[in-house]
């Protein structure tokens, strides 16, 4: 069997909008549904004995109910979505996606509109494993250049030949017209295996001005001398012609391939493309999040409207990272004892310290909204990094001076720690080279 899809509670409605899902992408005599109707043992244990005895390639998991009953570990839809996942019982192992549940997406047109596209992704994500259309992104050779030592080997060995060399840039996300406008690392693929990324800057390393110039003199003659892969030429040209002073004239163009296809419809970014026709994940997933959070520092932060210093602010700069955190955490429980202690009291028998307390409250929906920044951050950084209190205070100072200098927009890879960046920073290069060698087979076909 190919499909054991697995889903809890779903009305008739709900069935059969799946079916005619289902129906559209994949023969559905190789797939079998489970629609749990409870939280009983029995019913999970028989249906945990009938995957065993199916042996399914793929576990589709519809919603979080039935996501939790597969998965003891799991948390959210949002970040477990749309991905491979390790499945285990009692000795039979295979692979799990997990999606949203047609019950949520029939809640309402919102609902529809917003993640119906999203549910029809996971669903054919699934289906191209099982054919075996994904591309393993685990197998790739991805290579990083701190220095010009790095880069000049990795050229040598790889780039120097490449037929079609493929090109991607990193800013520091200033207008492309703007004197402030910096390009702070790039990547270059010879083909779809392998790919550098050479960086410039991050939040705790910076190349040497000496290696940089090399390394951008070695680039510029190399992409002035022959034709190269870009996805979005309309940004990729006037970046490196800004920064560097060449003109991009010879290049073909993976976006553009990507919106003759589609016909005018929006979906033609590189990640979007990627994850649609190729099955790769998002693989800017932890970059995202760790510049939401520092962004939401900046944000939350920041002077009041009428100007004042937040006292919170003033622990981060004076104190750092481990001692906001602590001062929130301490806060938060000491009102949860307080409210516990004081449950059942006559006001009267309540001391004016516990009162004090509960009148406090906890945090207010700025400082909760903090404290998660604070948190993920920590647990993001520590699975990154063997001593993340350094980098964890690097990343409160950098939130400081974001303040400081009234910073808003995007924020810049500058002010990302370089384990986050360099894991996957030459994806986006190998990533074009891989959806242009699917575009020109889909566009030979049609």
């Amino acid at each position: 069997m190919n499909y054991f899809i697995v889903s809890k509670s779903l009305d008739d409605s709900s069935l059969e909008y799946l079916g005619g899902i289902l129906s559209s992408i994949m023969d559905l005599s190789e797939g079998k549904i489970h629609n749990l109707s409870s939280d009983s043992e029995a019913e999970i244990a028989g249906m945990k004995i009938e995957i065993r005895q199916c042996q399914p390639k793929v576990i589709i998991s519809l919603g979080a109910e039935a996501s939790r009953v597969l998965d003891e570990n799991f948390k959210y839809i949002n970040s477990s979505r749309g991905k491979l996942s390790a499945y285990n019982n009692e000795g039979f192992t295979t692979k799990m996606v997990i999606t949203y549940s047609p019950k949520f997406l029939l809640v309402s047109d919102a609902n529809m509109e917003k993640y119906g596209p999203v549910f029809l992704q996971d669903l054919e994500y699934a289906v191209k494993y099982v054919k075996g259309e994904l591309v393993d992104i685990t197998k790739k050779n991805l290579q990083y250049a701190k220095t010009y030592a790095d880069f000049k080997e990795y050229f040598d060995q790889c780039l120097k030949d490449a037929k079609l060399p493929a090109y991607d840039i990193e800013t520091n996300a200033k207008d492309t017209r703007s004197a402030a406008f910096r390009i702070i690392g790039y990547s270059l693929a010879p083909n779809s295996d392998t790919g550098i990324y050479v960086i410039k800057e991050s939040l705790e390393y910076k190349m040497s001005d000496e290696d940089w110039e090399k390394c951008v003199n070695l680039t510029k003659e190399y992409i002035s001398s022959r034709k190269v892969l870009v996805h979005n030429i309309m940004y990729e040209r006037p970046s490196t012609l800004n920064e560097w002073g060449v003109n991009i004239t010879n290049f073909e163009d993976s976006l553009i391939k990507s919106r003759l296809l589609l016909g005018g419809k929006t979906g033609a970014g590189l990640k979007q493309q990627c994850a649609k026709n190729l099955g790769y994940p998002d693989w800017d997933t932890d970059l995202h999040v760790y510049l939401t959070c520092l962004g939401t520092l900046r944000d939350k932060l920041k002077p009041t409207p009428m100007g004042k210093v937040r006292e919170d602010y003033a622990i981060l700069k004076e104190q750092g990272f481990a001692s906001l955190l602590d001062v929130y955490t301490k806060k938060v429980n000491l009102y949860t004892e307080t409210l516990e202690k004081c449950k059942g009291l006559e006001p009267e028998l309540i001391s004016k310290e516990d009162k004090v307390v509960l009148e406090k409250g906890s945090l207010d929906n700025r400082e909760g909204a903090v404290k998660e920044a604070l948190e993920t951050l920590a647990e993001l950084i520590g699975n990154y990094y063997d001593n993340p209190a350094e980098i964890l205070e690097l990343a409160a100072k950098e939130a400081i001076n974001l303040i400081d200098i009234q910073h808003e927009g995007i924020i810049p890879y500058s002010s990302v720690p370089m384990n986050i960046i360099t894991k996957y920073g030459a994806l986006d290069s190998i990533g074009t080279q891989d959806l242009n060698d699917y575009l020109d087979r889909r566009i030979e076909k049609d």
